[in-house]
């Protein structure tokens, strides 16, 4: 009913929120507005008249095959980064509904566009090679234990410094300083030499074009909010800035934590000092403050408390947070419920001092009822975990038993998904369960959709505009590109004809090559294939070859009957 909904009202578009698990509704006209108005900012983006992709792809190819020729990559690694099938990157939206006005932050969904395996390649060695600072917390577990118990004088303020559009005004400047700078370290995991390895850096950067509502554009500063590459050269410029505006005060800092924002404890005459000093770091990237209010900062998810001369923390929920989980009744798994209770009293519990733990326990009671949870299943599961957390306390459980295991995911079907878990078990083999019905068909980015001929990793029919039968196959590259090989597949010599030729040629037939369907789309090899198989068996009138479904277990042939 909802599809249908939306179907006939085209001027309404089902979103998510910037953060959180919030659902967002908003008027498709007010959205196209809002999302041009961030695309005219000459600083960071500039329209373009047409398509740029296969002058990007042409680049990426150009480059790869140099390294191949320089033994600097092998042939496999060659064929992954070789952007030969790719399609330009689309943009979209997500509206930040803490902020006035709801103002959207722009996302370039990158996936299959010329420089995002090689975006994922930079983003490998940069990881393995880079060391984090001690300064840096990737999660609020990790934030919480640094700062439980920190003294903390009168004369003294928690802050909070707080980046401004951080990827989008990362200087490429400074991303080749701090490459350069930890070259000793990166050298070691790639062969590259240093102009060739900030060269193909170079080319990712300049690289990123994107369509939104038809229009071609081209970032021309600052890293794309979703390339594999923005994160960690973001963090090592954050790093660079950190060292070196550090350096340039006359005092040292107590506190100093970073994951994007920074959690600082500062004598409250220095605040204004060390705002300025970063901000003077460089024109582009600037910071907003917030400090403590009634003694207490949030940061992350806790909220940091300032008790008499000491430091506490206590679970922090931000203003977009929805409460959404799985609801009870939905089609998952047992496990997936008992887990969302688990993680829910791991929060409530661990990132908060113990005289806040019975509010917090309160609190995820009426979360999980919210979303349907029963009473008893709520105590039961939440004083399970309590056990197991206090048990952590006092015992050194060791290593787990678990990571000698297999691990699988399979997909969700209630009352056999989990029998064949506990069969596999009993493999060592720890399944996963996968949902496959879930709401992103309605909640959906806003980005432009591909045009048929235009998709990849496809199992695609054609049929015959004259009779009823059909031709069932799969491609890697553009479906366009396969279409006109069997449209020139008749030109060959008689011998060499596929099926479809042979159909043309002998009953005199054409096939309906405007109207291609996509049956599915699949990028892993091995699955397409088996795809592919499983729809020729499904389509009784398929023209295919027997052979073509030769590999395709006769198991499946009962599965095909009840569809």
């Amino acid at each position: 009913m909802c599809r249908k909904f939306l179907k006939v009202n085209k001027d309404i578009i089902v979103t998510r929120a910037d953060k959180g698990q919030v659902t967002v509704i908003m008027d498709r006209n007010d959205y196209i507005k809002k999302m041009k108005e961030l695309l005219s900012d000459k600083n960071t983006y500039v329209e373009l008249d047409k398509d740029p992709v296969k002058k990007v792809t042409r680049r990426v190819g150009e480059l790869v095959k140099s390294w191949v020729n320089l033994d600097l990559i092998d042939e496999h690694t060659h064929r992954w980064l070789n952007a030969s099938h790719s399609n330009i990157a689309r943009c979209y939206g997500l509206p930040k509904i803490h902020k006035t006005g709801y103002p959207l932050r722009v996302i370039v969904s990158a996936i299959g566009s010329p420089s995002y395996n090689l975006a994922t390649f930079f983003h490998e060695i940069l990881v393995k090679s880079i060391n984090r600072p001690n300064s840096y917390v990737g999660n609020g577990w990790t934030f919480i234990d640094k700062v439980r118990n920190v003294a903390i004088d009168k004369c003294e303020t928690m802050v909070s410094f707080d980046v401004v559009s951080l990827f989008t005004n990362i200087p490429k400047e400074l991303v080749i300083k701090a490459i350069e700078k930890r070259w000793d370290l990166i050298s070691v995991d790639t062969k590259f030499n240093l102009d060739q390895f900030i060269y193909g850096i170079d080319v990712i950067l300049n690289s990123t074009s994107f369509t939104f509502n038809g229009r071609f554009y081209s970032q021309i500063y600052g890293c794309p909010m979703g390339s594999p590459l923005s994160p960690i050269v973001a963090d090592m410029v954050l790093d660079d800035l950190e060292t070196i505006c550090m350096e340039r005060l006359d005092f040292k800092i107590k506190l100093f934590y970073r994951y994007v924002d920074v959690f600082m404890i500062l004598p409250t005459d220095r605040i204004q000092q060390v705002l300025e000093i970063f901000n003077n770091y460089h024109p582009r990237l600037c910071f907003t403050v917030e400090t403590e209010k009634n003694g207490t900062i949030n940061f992350l998810d806790a909220t940091v408390i300032r008790d008499n001369e000491a430091l506490i923390t206590d679970w922090y929920r931000k203003p977009t947070y929805s409460g959404r989980y799985i609801n009870y009744f939905a089609s998952n798994p047992l496990q997936h419920k008992i887990n969302v209770i688990t993680n829910l009293v791991d929060r409530a519990i661990l990132l908060s001092d113990e005289r806040f733990h019975d509010k917090n326990i309160q609190i995820l009671n009426s979360i999980l009822i919210i979303n349907c949870y029963p009473p008893e299943f709520i105590n039961k599961h939440v004083r399970n975990r309590l056990k197991q957390i206090e048990y952590r306390k006092t015992k050194n459980n060791g290593s787990s038993n678990n990571e000698n295991k297999i691990r699988m995911c399979i997909p969700y079907v209630k009352g056999f998904s989990e029998c064949v878990a506990r069969i596999l078990r009993g493999c060592q083999v720890n399944v996963t369960h996968v949902i496959n019905k879930t709401l992103d068909g309605i909640v959906k980015c806003e980005k432009d959709k591909l045009e048929r001929k235009n998709k990849t990793d496809v199992i695609y029919r054609i049929n015959c505009k004259d009779c009823d039968v059909c031709y069932v196959g799969q491609t890697k590259r553009h479906l366009n590109t396969r279409i006109s090989e069997h449209l020139s597949d008749i030109k060959k010599c008689e011998n060499n004809w596929s099926v479809v030729s042979k159909h043309r040629d002998n009953v005199d037939h054409e096939f309906d090559w405007s109207e291609v369907e996509v049956l599915h789309q699949e990028k892993h090899l091995r699955k397409r294939l088996i795809a592919e198989m499983f729809y020729i068996k499904k389509h009784k009138t398929s023209i295919n070859l027997q052979k073509d479904t030769d590999n395709l277990s006769d198991m499946y042939d009962l599965v095909l009957t009840k569809l």
